[in-house]
């Protein structure tokens, strides 16, 4: 029971994670990084994802479900008021050995990821808008959701006694049934496209207040100039690095995680997970969000790093994920160039 309500918080905060929001005294221009797209048509970036999960409990540290995922980024049309984009899947790849539910999750998510060709829209700072056939990609999300309970429930036909199929497969599907959910769910694009249209001060500021949630939390940003590759970096490129402590009161976490495990596991197992959270726990519990944004001089995205850090009753959850870019092709105004630089990951 402990390790399917642990599993289940990760579930929940993977989708209601804490927007990096900070307020700042005004600046001068001079004294700003503006995150702005200066993107062409046909321009193109390839990125290499790697994902995965750090587990620390008694001593004991546990590595599980690392992916690495390749996708290209189109730039299919570019006006005054911003852009059409592309987001083209290329590889999927996992990990054959660990645990059993990771790896038949991730078999299906590498059997349809080529799916996923995600057209979306940026105004003209580069702040994603719309994704144009989210529909499409809702239908495609469900029909791997049923393929997804199919294995699991096949695998482990227990699972039914404790979480409901019916149940489970519904919520899944409801945390991507509108386009504002669906855009949440791209880690991919949230993590490249998050600063932009927003101006950070140079240096370091450092902020405690509250968080999206009303809990105390403590923020601190940097941002500065340089370039993150000394081979294929520009003068003009720069970074923004963002950190967020949040500290959320033991019984408030006892609430929070026994109100999401009693919406789709049986009642009287719900009840019997709330008492035993409500024995046990005793500290608070701690949130970390650490990210660390680096771009080249025209707002494309060259890296990005971001770890979020879940701390509560001697178990420390960590999830992972890097992007870098792979290939690069810039300023192709008529047709797509292959010249432009690249490099192996």
């Amino acid at each position: 029971m402990r390790k399917l309500v642990f599993s289940l918080v990760a579930i929940f905060f993977s989708f209601h994670s804490n927007a990096q929001t900070t307020t700042f005294a005004t600046e001068t221009t001079d004294s700003l990084i503006n995150v702005i797209a200066y993107f062409c048509k046909n321009d193109s970036l390839e990125y290499v994802m790697n994902e995965g999960k750090v587990n620390i409990e008694a001593g004991d540290t546990t590595i599980s479900d690392r992916t690495e995922q390749r996708f290209r980024i189109v730039v299919l049309d570019s006006t005054s008021n911003g852009y059409k984009m592309e987001l083209i899947p290329l590889s999927y790849e996992y990990e054959e050995s660990g645990d059993k539910t990771e790896v038949a999750i991730n078999k299906i998510a590498a059997a349809t990821y080529k799916d996923f060709h995600t057209i979306f829209t940026t105004d003209e700072y580069g702040r994603i808008e719309h994704i144009e056939n989210w529909k499409e990609i809702r239908d495609i999300s469900n029909s791997a959701t049923k393929r997804v309970c199919d294995s699991l429930y096949a695998m482990e036909p227990d699972m039914e006694t404790y979480l409901p199929r019916k149940r489970f497969e519904s919520l899944m599907k409801s945390m991507l049934s509108t386009e504002n959910k669906i855009l949440a769910s791209y880690s991919e694009l949230t993590m490249l496209f998050s600063c932009h249209g927003k101006a950070f001060p140079i240096g370091k500021k450092v902020a405690d207040g509250t968080s999206e949630s009303g809990y105390p939390q403590h923020t601190e940003v940097v941002a500065s100039y340089g370039s993150y590759e000394e081979e294929y970096g520009f003068e003009d490129d720069f970074y923004v690095s963002f950190a967020a402590e949040e500290s959320i009161p033991a019984k408030d976490a006892v609430d929070i995680v026994s109100n999401f495990v009693g919406i789709i596991i049986d009642k009287d197992l719900d009840t019997e997970a709330k008492d035993k959270l409500v024995d046990e726990a005793k500290s608070d519990m701690k949130r970390i969000s650490v990210e660390d944004d680096y771009f080249f001089f025209n707002g494309w995205p060259c890296k990005v790093l971001k770890n979020d850090i879940t701390e509560w009753e001697g178990v420390k959850k960590i999830k992972y994920s890097t992007i870098q870019w792979a290939k690069r092709s810039w300023g192709n105004f008529e047709q797509p160039s292959n010249t432009s630089p690249s490099k192996e990951l």
